[in-house]
């Protein structure tokens, strides 16, 4: 009876764990590129030398801003979030 719980739950957590690369697996490639292109432009509103609050909450900032642009979290277009200490000319 306990190995058949475990087995149940070992493949829900497999099928719950597929679930968001299949959905990446289903974007298009210009999804993709506007969503870089937005976690860009997101990287170049908060990088430089910033005051403590906002240095440790950067990548939360960044976070928000990315969601207002796409309507989406970074993790779930399969963008990671690139902190920039120095500002790009």
């Amino acid at each position: 009876m306990i190995r058949c719980k475990i087995l149940v739950m070992g493949l829900l957590v497999s099928s719950w764990q597929s679930v968001p690369m299949m959905a990446l697996a289903a974007l298009k490639a210009n999804d993709v590129n506007a969503a870089q292109k937005a976690m860009d432009e997101c990287a170049r509103s908060y990088c430089g030398i910033r005051s403590r609050s906002v240095r440790g909450s950067r990548s939360m900032l960044m976070e928000s801003c990315f969601r207002q642009k796409t309507g989406r979290f970074p993790a779930e277009m399969g963008i990671s979030i690139n902190v920039l200490h120095r500002c790009p000319r």
